[in-house]
């Protein structure tokens, strides 16, 4: 789930040698043949587009109804990431990853302004970690993204243009911490963990969070299982247990890959009041991504929420949303992605003008270009 951009390109030799015999100019080296010569990747991508939802945006209790999309229509540059690393096999190695622009407001840790805190500087440090691998051992130490989910934080390596209600509600962005992979076989690797806790840079209760995880990968078929479990705030001076469970499996044949992903968490306490008051929440999502070229792919996403105690939306609602998005790859490093969203909920939870009209259906679209290098 960690991106890592490519080398900037070689570097070219431009001096000839003079008339009279004299000899070539000395070639200066470049920042990337510095950077390829020490093993350093650097490389980033550039997220932006048009979005357009029919409503203001926001579920009747204020919270936003779209993970990055909580405005109604508009340009936006939603990020420009960069990531400079170097993670060698064998030996210490670490990796830097910066997101600016719109969306690192909504995933930036509690602690930095941001995540459901609400930060306004358009800035996040999304990763930043020490790494020491040994053979079939690697430790990470800092701050690095979720193992939770089908979706990720890169918007490069996502099939559909909108993040999927999983991505926003079900699950955490990141973790600060120490994570620890066990490569036990060719197939499968065992990873564990613990952190800070849900989206906390600095710890906000003194209490850590568990994670525990087992991928399994043999030719075109995958699976990932993963439990975070510990105390999570509930109130500034409360907190109480909370545990993940995430499941995300995929399959490939031919041209077609079908992705499932599922979760089920549940928080205790959620008053603050210690009273047996207790929110969960679940959900499945199920992708069909088709590459007809190496120049066109769709993917059609649909999925189901159950916020049964409104515990993550500020609704006690069953919500459900279909997608289409069409990937042209029209350049080198360039993808042009338009989008047709439908959420529908078992209540009125859409707010579609001013908080004053609200309905059981949302729709939107989108055009999106990313462009990597």
């Amino acid at each position: 789930m960690m991106f890592a951009g490519a080398l900037a390109a070689p570097f070219v030799a431009s001096g000839a040698e003079a008339p009279g015999g004299a000899g070539a100019h000395s070639p200066t080296p470049t920042i990337g043949d510095m950077l390829k010569a020490s093993d350093v990747s650097f490389g980033g991508y550039i997220d932006t587009s048009y979005d357009y939802v029919d409503g203001d945006g926001f579920f009747s209790s204020g919270v936003a109804n779209r993970v990055f999309e909580s405005e109604p229509s508009g340009f936006f540059l939603h990020q420009a990431a960069f990531v400079l690393s170097k993670l060698p096999a064998e030996g210490v190695g670490g990796m830097v990853n910066i997101t600016a622009g719109k969306d690192a407001d909504i995933i930036a840790a509690a602690g930095t302004g941001g995540a459901v805190y609400a930060g306004d500087d358009n800035f996040d440090v999304t990763q930043a970690f020490l790494q020491y691998a040994s053979g079939p051992v690697t430790v990470m130490a800092g701050k690095f993204v979720t193992m939770s989910g089908a979706e990720v934080i890169n918007s490069t390596a996502n099939a559909n243009a909108s993040r999927s209600i999983l991505f926003g509600y079900a699950i955490p962005f990141g973790h600060t911490g120490v994570r620890t992979s066990f490569k036990l076989a060719d197939s499968f690797t065992l990873v564990a963990g613990v952190n800070n806790g849900w989206d906390q840079q600095s710890d906000g209760n003194d209490q850590k969070t568990g994670e525990l995880c087992g991928l399994f990968s043999s030719g075109p078929v995958a699976v990932g299982a993963v439990v975070y479990a510990g105390q999570e705030p509930v109130t500034a001076t409360v907190s109480d247990d909370r545990m993940l469970v995430d499941v995300v499996a995929s399959v490939t044949a031919g041209m077609a890959t079908i992705v499932l992903n599922a979760d089920w968490a549940e928080q205790k306490n959620t008053d603050g009041l210690d009273i047996g008051t207790d929110a969960t929440w679940s959900g499945l999502a199920g992708y069909l991504n088709l590459k007809f070229s190496d120049t066109f792919a769709t993917s059609v996403r649909a999925e189901y929420f159950d916020d049964e105690d409104g515990y993550r939306t500020g609704v006690v609602q069953k919500w459900k949303e279909v997608t289409l998005t069409t990937n042209f790859a029209v350049a080198d490093g360039l993808n042009i992605m338009p989008e047709l969203r439908y959420d529908k909920s078992d209540q009125s939870s859409f707010s579609k003008s001013l908080g004053t009209e609200f309905d059981d259906t949302q729709l939107g679209a989108m055009i999106k270009a990313i462009y990597k290098f």
